[in-house]
C-alpha cells in the first residue's frame, strides 16, 4: 500500500479525460494536506494522469486518474516534482546502520545542513576572498555580476552542486559507505574539491577500509595561504563529527 500525500490542489477522476469541473460525477477535488491510499500506480499515463489502484474506492470503482504536476509520493515510489510524467521506483533506502555501495546513496538533509551552514547563502552575487564572483551557496559557475536570485534558486543550484560531489565520491570510492559516512565525504568534497579527494590520504586510507582513519584525515584540511584558518577548523570538526555520530554539532 502506497500513501500519497497531495502537495496542490488536484482531482482524482473516473475518466482521465473529463473535466475538472467539480460538479462533474466521478471526479473528486483534493486539497495539500489530503493524501490517498493506492496499491498500484501505473507507468500508463493520459496528459499527466496517473492510473491508481485505490485501497479505498469511491463508490464509482477502485480504479481512478489523478492529475497533478507536484505530487510527492513516500516510498518506495517517487514522482518528479516537476512537469515531467515519468515515473522513478528509487532503490530501497539503506539501514542506517548498514554499510552499503555509494551508489545507493544520497546526501541526506544532514549533509546538506552542514554544507549549508558553512557556506551560508548570498541572494546577491559577491566576490569571495579568491576574487571569484559568487552567488546562493557557494556557487560560482552562474554567478554574474550584478545577479541577484530567489533563496528557492539557490537551493535548487545547491541541490544540483552537490549531485556533481556526490557522482566523483560515487565513482572514486571503492567501500560501502553509511549515510552519515556519504554525507560527510559530500560536505568535505563540497568545500575542498574533488581534485583533492583524488589525491588525498584520506581517500586511500577509506579505500583500505580504515574507516576509522578518516575523521583525523578530515581534520587536517583546515588550512589556507599555509596556515591554520578557524573557520575551516571548526567545518573539519563538524564534518569528522557527522562521519563518527551521524549527527550535526557546529559549536566547536
Amino acid at each position: 500500500m502506497l500513501k500519497i500525500p497531495i502537495k496542490t490542489d488536484t482531482f482524482l477522476k473516473e475518466n482521465p479525460y473529463q473535466s475538472s469541473d467539480s460538479r462533474v460525477g466521478g471526479l473528486t477535488t483534493l486539497i495539500p494536506g489530503d493524501f490517498i491510499l493506492v496499491t498500484t500506480i501505473s507507468n500508463e499515463t493520459y496528459d499527466g494522469h496517473y492510473k491508481v489502484t485505490l485501497v479505498d474506492p469511491q463508490n464509482w470503482g477502485n480504479i481512478a486518474y489523478l492529475f497533478n504536476e507536484h505530487i510527492e509520493y513516500e516510498a518506495p515510489v517517487a514522482v518528479a516534482d516537476n512537469n515531467s510524467v515519468n515515473i522513478e521506483i528509487p532503490k530501497p533506502k539503506p539501514k542506517l546502520n548498514s554499510r552499503v555501495n555509494p551508489w545507493q546513496l544520497t546526501t541526506d538533509n544532514q549533509g546538506l545542513d552542514l554544507i549549508k551552514h558553512f557556506e551560508g547563502c548570498e541572494l546577491t552575487s559577491y566576490r569571495c576572498a579568491s576574487n571569484v564572483i559568487t552567488i546562493g551557496f557557494g556557487n560560482t559557475s552562474r554567478a554574474r555580476t550584478g545577479m541577484t536570485i530567489t533563496q528557492s534558486t539557490a537551493d535548487a543550484w545547491l541541490i544540483e552542486d552537490v549531485k556533481i560531489y556526490e557522482n566523483g565520491i560515487k565513482r572514486l570510492c571503492k567501500v560501502d559507505l553509511l549515510q552519515q559516512e556519504f554525507s560527510s565525504l559530500v560536505a568535505w568534497a563540497f568545500n575542498c574539491g574533488l581534485g583533492a579527494l583524488e589525491e588525498s590520504t584520506l581517500l586511500r586510507i577509506l579505500n583500505q577500509g580504515n574507516y576509522q582513519g578518516v575523521p583525523e584525515q578530515i581534520k587536517r584540511w583546515d588550512k589556507g595561504g599555509g596556515r591554520t584558518l578557524p573557520g575551516l577548523t571548526r567545518r573539519r570538526k563538524a564534518e569528522a563529527h557527522l562521519w563518527t555520530t551521524g549527527r550535526l554539532k557546529f559549536n566547536f
